[in-house]
This record gives structure tokens, C-alpha cells and sequence, in this order.
């Protein structure tokens, strides 16, 4: 395991400059030969010499304080301790430095390399998701970020990786964010699946559907992995959908991606379908008249259901939800399903507008390509997508909570057949597709 090592002589010539180091620091892959004081602001050159003769006169510890240039003229600071060490493998003093702070205290190296190799096993997935995705610990920094994010946020990987999570998002979001946070650093067996606004470098508010998944390692949480998915178009498509409802019926026909429209009313009961498009009825194999006259109930069997009435409770709170599910065929088969649902008002009625993209078998091989071999972490991951938490889940396989939330974190790894069937069913997924490693 790399550790966040920077070494240097009593002159300041680089000796040698650890991977975590050159990475978050952004020195490059060539040092050995520099001197630090080309990476320093000018004015701290006095300064880190009178902490190396310190080092030299008491033989102890020191705090070296000093500001790095991350780009032009732009320096952020840092402080360092610093230990002065002989070694064989070098013909002088040196002095080994271990580990860096940021003003506010904060150790930029806790768990870095964990997430390092972490985004090595899963680089495919990682970098080549088309939503924003990345890595915070458990302060908010970011750790690493994907290119997707890059161009959501835009800023570059270098700005992005000095900043937190909460230099992003809109100010009134902050307290919630940390509480979730905290919980999900608390309780690894727990996800979470929300709406924030961002604010973008150029000043515009993005509309984030942010799913929020534990890393956990050696049972403990250490980080989290967080999904973003940019939801603004289509939040201000539905409304202006609904903005013109003479013209509603011809719009929904001609989107690409089915669409139900439907009330609901307070008991949360769920009334017939007030809209559907033909792409639901030609996915589902319905006419639009038989379609019509169902309800939501109609789409999902029973035990699922009761995990819908869930969902739809919670929508109601947040407004805006997405998350993978299926909806049943006319002969009963789960057609693979990516919903995202409103709630909106029309006539003084409270609705629920959902866009559906069904999902194709190119879609459903791509993603068995991009499965994880931690099957804990693709289980959480699922669990998340489809907004299904470890109760609901141990309610309609029959397991206990206890078996649910051991394969989550990982503590077990490999179910007996019955409980990886019972599960992957429930999921709608195949059993290979959470643990690949099995031959299920």
C-alpha cells in the first residue's frame, strides 16, 4: 500500500515523492532532482529553512507551514509534519515528511489510497459513466472525480479535488447533506436517494437526483461513493408540459420514453391511469383502453407494491425521485424499467408524472459488463437505484434483516442459492450480475 510519504535533503532537493503525494499535489511524475522551493510560494522559502534547522539542531519533530502553487499564481496553504531521519539508503540527513493539513486541520490522506485502488478496480465503470460520479470521505472532500463530473460542475479534476462537496451545492441544502452524511457514515447498511441543487462554475443552478452509496473496508465506512444524474431539462420539460394542456396529449405521444400520468389521492389508494403514451402500450403489451383502466397496482406484483406505496410516500416529501425498477408485461413478465417521477398539480389536483425508459437487452448486457466483483458493493448499489431499503427488501424475499444487511457490507459473500435466487428475483436482477464470482 503506497503511503503519503514526501522525502527531501536539508537543501530542499526532492529525494523522492510518494504516488498519494505527486497525485494530490499535482507534482507530476518527475521530481527526483527538484527542489521543493520551485513548488512553494517564494516568500515561505525562509521558513521551511528555519524548520529544517530546527530539525537539525533539536533532532525532533516539526510543523512546517507554507503555501503550494496549484496552478499560476494560485496557492493554497498547507502544513506539514516533518522529521529529520538517517538512513542507509541515503549519504545524508533527510528529512521525511508524512503528513499534510489543510488550514481547517483537515488530513488530506486518511483513506486516500483505499479509494485510489479502489477507483483502479473499477476504473471501467468509474470513468466511463455518463453521470457525474465520485468519491468523497467523510469530511465532504472530493477523492476522485470522473470526467462526467468535470462537465457537470465545470471545473477541472485539479479544482474539483481541493474542494468539498459543500463548496457545490446551494447553501440550503448544507444541513441536510451533512445530517445524511453523518448517517451514512454511522450506518453503512443504509443508502440514500435525493434531489440538491448545484451551482455550476459559470453560475447556473443544476438539478442533481443524487444517490448516496457507504464504501465500507474492513466493516467500517470510510467514504462514500455518490452517483449524480443532472435531472434539470427534464424537471423543466414536465413543467412546461403541464403549462400547456391542450396540446399535453400530442407531446406525450411523440417523447421518446413511456409516460404515465396519474392522482393520487391521500390515503395514498392509487386511482386509474390518467395518461399513458404508446410506448408504455407497445413495451407492455396493452392497449391504451386496457391500460386506462388499470392502476399502478396492476404493474408490479404484490410484494413489490407494497415497496411502490413506500416510494410513493416519499415522493410526495421530496417531490422528484428516480430509481430502477420494472413494470410487469401483459403475460406477467418484469420488463426492466428506469422511472423518474414528479409530483405535480393540475386543476388543483396533486399527480404524479413519471418518464419511463425501458431497459433494452443491449443495455441490460452493457451493464453485466460493467458489474463490480464486489458483490456487497453491486448489492448496495441496486438496493440504492431502485430505492429499496433492507427492510423492504428482507419483507418480500422472506429473509431476515440480518442476512440482508450481512451481504450488503459484505460481512458475508457468498449466499447459499435459495437466498442469492430469492434476492436477484426480488431485484429483478440476474444472480451473476451481484455476485459474479458464483457460478448461480
Amino acid at each position: 500500500m503506497d503511503n503519503p510519504i514526501f522525502i527531501c535533503n536539508l537543501e530542499g532537493e526532492i529525494q523522492h515523492a510518494s504516488y498519494l503525494v505527486k497525485r494530490i499535489l499535482q507534482m507530476g511524475d518527475h521530481t527526483k532532482g527538484y527542489s521543493i522551493y520551485e513548488f512553494v510560494h517564494p516568500d515561505d522559502r525562509p521558513g521551511i529553512e528555519g524548520c529544517f534547522s530546527e530539525l537539525l539542531t533539536l533532532g525532533d519533530q516539526g510543523s512546517i507551514p507554507f503555501r503550494y502553487r496549484i496552478e499560476n499564481d494560485n496557492y493554497e496553504f498547507l502544513y506539514a509534519k516533518a522529521s529529520l531521519v538517517n538512513t542507509h539508503e541515503y549519504p545524508e540527513p533527510v528529512v521525511y515528511i508524512t503528513n499534510f493539513y489543510t488550514s481547517d486541520g483537515v488530513e488530506l490522506f486518511p483513506v486516500y489510497d483505499s479509494y485510489d485502488n479502489l477507483k483502479r478496480k473499477y476504473q471501467l465503470l468509474f470513468e466511463n459513466n455518463c453521470d457525474a460520479t465520485f468519491v468523497i470521505d467523510l469530511n465532504g472532500r472530493f477523492l476522485s472525480v470522473n470526467d462526467a463530473c468535470v462537465t457537470l460542475s465545470g471545473y477541472s479534476k485539479l479544482e474539483l479535488i481541493r474542494m468539498t462537496f459543500f463548496q457545490l451545492i446551494k447553501e440550503t441544502y448544507h444541513t441536510s447533506a451533512k445530517k445524511e452524511l453523518i448517517r451514512l457514515t454511522n450506518d453503512p447498511d443504509k443508502q440514500n436517494n435525493t434531489f440538491i441543487e448545484m451551482e455550476n462554475k459559470s453560475g447556473e443552478t443544476v438539478l442533481l437526483n443524487v444517490t448516496s452509496i457507504p464504501l465500507i473496508e474492513n466493516g467500517n465506512t470510510t467514504g462514500i461513493y455518490v452517483i449524480a444524474k443532472d435531472v434539470t431539462r427534464q424537471t423543466r420539460l414536465t413543467e412546461e408540459l403541464m403549462q400547456s394542456q391542450e396540446t399535453l396529449h400530442a407531446v406525450l405521444e411523440h417523447l421518446n420514453v413511456g409516460v404515465f400520468l396519474y392522482a393520487v389521492k391521500d390515503d395514498m389508494t392509487l386511482s386509474p391511469f390518467f395518461e399513458v403514451n404508446h410506448i408504455v402500450c407497445n413495451t407492455l403489451g396493452y392497449s391504451k383502453s386496457e391500460l386506462m383502466s388499470m392502476t399502478l397496482r396492476d404493474l408490479y406484483t404484490p410484494e413489490m407494491f407494497q415497496i411502490v406505496l413506500n416510494q410513493r410516500s416519499r415522493l410526495l416529501t421530496s417531490k422528484n425521485m428516480t430509481l430502477k425498477s420494472y413494470h410487469l408485461h401483459k403475460n406477467q413478465k418484469k420488463i426492466p424499467a428506469k422511472i423518474n417521477s414528479q409530483i405535480i398539480t393540475v386543476n388543483g389536483e396533486t399527480m404524479v408524472f413519471s418518464m419511463v425508459e425501458y431497459q433494452t437487452n443491449s443495455a441490460k448486457i452493457q451493464a453485466e459488463e460493467h458489474r463490480s466483483r464486489d458483490p456487497g458493493k453491486n448489492l448496495r448499489l441496486i438496493m440504492a437505484e431502485m430505492d429499496i431499503n433492507t427492510a423492504e427488501l428482507a419483507a418480500i424475499t422472506n429473509l431476515s434483516q440480518a442476512t440482508i444487511s450481512n451481504l450488503r457490507t459484505g460481512k458475508v459473500k457468498k449466499p447459499n442459492v435459495d437466498t442469492a435466487k430469492k434476492i436477484s428475483s426480488a431485484l429483478n436482477e440476474s444472480a451473476s450480475r451481484i455476485w459474479p464470482d458464483l457460478p448461480y
